[in-house]
């Protein structure tokens, strides 16, 4: 039995030559140092299995390897980035190179060994007062939970030592020029985690601040180092507004936080990226750095909704979140997810007063001014693969905008619907899941979804038969919703804005959008037995220009539409709310559309002049392959596509090529919830 916490680094050893992971032969070139035979290809998965468990049960920054076939052996170096390793050797006539490996390593410091030296074992007393939170009556029963699973048996408690700046009270958000200092917080097992190796490889962590008594949520991920804003500086400039007057607008306060810097006074950085790109300039590949970001309130996640009016209030209030973003700060985020949203309840007395929805995870955002100037050839798709819009996946050339983001509002509505709540296919699990991975899950030849695609293009309710009276506000919400969609896709269809796109002919719509034009009933495209009374709650409200919503043609260039339909659904009296009972989930973990979410990185991790052309989804740099059953080998061919020497012939800096996708590894372990 393997104990991921305590190992040190992996020797593997293969001695049938069908399940050597590389080739071994000196003499071999570049080209054929990566065999791609089926059992080879699980082999390499099976080795970015062990990087990718001692990386998530373990603080570390790489994670050193020695595979061996027979009288061969390579040494391998994995990080956020990718693997690295050397030229083959034979061992047995030339004993020095790993004698003087093993020498070295038993001789030099954990930093130097693959450890983050930020991150120490927790004395006794440290362990013991973590230990306790689990069973503390004075903070909120999920945040006991939380605490109890960070406690799990077999997982060491670690003390982190952040030298950031901070806020000045504890309370308030951060602000710009804030002062640096050090502060330590005791963490467990991981609150939620990627399963990626590579890519941001974001760790969620309920932790313990034992010299203020308080518990925060640390997020700690590596960030893609290109220009542009990082999360950090994203939500500084949300946080406070233009005169310096703190604002929290539904989105998570944020204490502290910035890139880790270790006794070096330097940034954690990935080191594959930098030896690619000495012996290949022009790939232009971008690396990692190591960020922590503390955040004050430990939430609820979204699947936790208590009744269909608390998931629309929630979400409505992401929405909120969303709007302030893009209207006053010029900032699309770019990843609006079930995972991204989260509930807090303010408790006040011991009980809960109030419950909001945070939009978090800002790390994928863009400002106003790279979003309507998208270059074709920088193009990427951005976000949670379940809640991309039909368009950016059908289309994947098609920018990422604004629209896109509204729709998947509606995803997120309709996922948590088809999990939680009674309809047509409650009690069928087996079609069900199978609609579920339909429109959510499908990943082919570089394509989304085609029927999640055509039925928003053709105003198609994504839950059958929804078990409620046809008034009910979140029904009306659904069927308004996917009206308003339909209509932007006629007016405004994603192959002409990727053909636009393409052609350097794109113009993004700027000034307002008319509205004013008399259209057809947004209802008729349904039969009657699907939509019931078409005189639901807000289906004839007026809006701000006096135009009845029926006669009105809708769009997604701005937030209007969406925020009306939240907000007349919102306003139904409470006794309408209550016809619905949240179910247990139907979809669990262990089928793929579960609360596990497949996510697309913001971009490609290729600065300009990268030989990378963003529509072809092998060159996305993902957080995620496109086949949801992939192994995470897929990720550091990704990270690193070419294969290629260095000028010195010592090492071979190369991507480990995709595990197969049609069986699992050898020894793999089923990869956890994330949120």
């Amino acid at each position: 039995m393997t104990v991921w916490a305590l190992a040190e680094f992996f020797i593997e050893v293969k001695n049938r030559a069908e399940l050597a992971p590389f080739s071994f032969n000196p003499n071999n070139s570049p080209t054929t140092q990566l065999p791609d035979a089926t059992e080879k290809l699980r082999s390499r998965g099976q080795l970015t299995e062990y990087a990718k468990e001692m990386s998530f049960r373990q603080h570390r920054t790489f994670v050193p390897m020695i595979s061996i076939f027979r009288d061969h052996a390579r040494f391998l170096r994995f990080d956020r980035a990718g693997a690295i390793m050397s030229e083959p050797f034979n061992y047995i006539t030339d004993h020095k190179p790993f004698s003087t490996f093993l020498f070295r390593y038993a001789h030099t410091n954990l930093q130097t060994r693959g450890f983050d030296p930020t991150a120490t074992l927790a004395s006794p007393e440290e362990h013991s007062v973590f230990q306790k939170l689990a069973d503390d009556a004075t903070i909120p029963e999920h945040a006991r939970a939380a605490f109890r699973k960070a406690a799990t048996v077999g997982w060491p408690v670690h003390k982190l030592s952040l030298e950031m700046p901070w806020s000045p009270d504890d309370n308030t958000p951060i602000r710009e020029g804030a002062s640096s200092s050090v502060r330590e917080f005791l963490v467990g097992r991981p609150h939620t985690k990627s399963h990626s190796m590579t890519g941001r490889a974001t760790r969620t962590f309920a932790a313990y601040d034992n010299k203020r008594k308080k518990h925060v949520v640390i997020k700690d991920y590596w960030r893609a180092d290109l220009d542009g804003l990082t999360e950090y500086q994203i939500y500084l400039e949300l946080l406070n507004d233009s005169e310096g007057q703190q604002s929290r607008a539904f989105i998570p306060t944020l204490l502290g936080g910035g890139d880790v810097v270790d006794g070096s006074k330097e940034a954690q950085r990935t080191l594959t990226d930098v030896l690619l790109s000495s012996v290949e300039p022009d790939y232009g590949f971008a690396g990692s750095v190591h960020t922590r970001l503390v955040f004050k309130e430990l939430c609820r996640p979204l699947e936790s909704f208590k009744d269909t009016r608390e998931l629309v209030s929630v979400v409505h209030d992401a929405l909120r979140a969303h709007r302030r973003a893009w209207e006053q700060h010029d900032i699309l985020h770019r990843d609006f997810s079930a995972g991204n949203i989260l509930i807090y309840d303010i408790i006040e007395d011991g009980s809960v007063q109030s419950t909001v929805g945070l939009l978090s995870d800002w790390e994928l955002s863009k400002k106003r001014a790279d979003v309507m100037n998208p270059s074709a050839s920088r193009l990427s798709r951005s976000g949670t693969w379940q809640f991309m819009s039909g368009g950016l996946l059908w289309y994947p050339r098609k920018p990422h905008m604004l629209p896109d983001d509204l729709e998947a509002i509606y995803h997120v509505l309709n996922w948590c619907a088809l999990k939680y709540l009674p309809h047509q296919l409650t009690g069928a699990p087996g079609q069900l899941r199978k609609a579920v991975q339909d429109y959510y899950d499908t990943a082919m030849d570089g394509k989304g979804s085609f029927y999640k695609f055509d039925r928003i293009q053709t105003g198609s309710l994504f839950v059958p038969g929804l078990q409620c009276g046809p008034n009910h506000p979140f029904l009306g919400l659904l069927i308004r919703l996917c009206a308003i969609y339909k209509e932007h896709y006629a007016r405004f269809p994603p192959a002409k804005i990727e053909r636009d796109t393409i052609d350097g002919r794109f113009e993004y719509p700027s000034g307002p959008i008319d509205r004013l034009v008399v259209a057809a009933s947004p209802w008729q495209h349904y039969e009657p037995a699907q939509v019931g009374d078409v005189d639901r709650p807000g289906a004839g409200i007026s809006l701000e220009d006096g135009a009845p919503w029926s006669t009105r043609q809708r769009h997604l260039y701005d937030h209007d539409d969406i925020v009306d339909a939240f907000a007349s659904m919102l306003n139904a009296p409470m006794s309408e709310w209550s016809e619905i009972t949240k179910l247990p989930d139907q979809a669990p973990a262990g089928t793929p559309s579960s609360s596990t979410s497949l996510k697309r990185a913001a971009d490609n991790r290729q600065g300009e002049g990268s030989k990378s052309q963003g529509g072809s989804a092998k060159k996305l740099k993902t957080k995620h392959a496109d086949n949801p059953a992939s192994s995470d080998a897929a990720e550091l061919q990704q990270a690193s596509t070419d294969s290629c020497s260095s000028s010195g012939g010592n090492l071979r800096v190369q991507a480990l090529q995709q595990a197969s996708a049609g069986g699992a590894t050898k020894g793999k372990k089923p990869q956890p919830k994330r949120k």
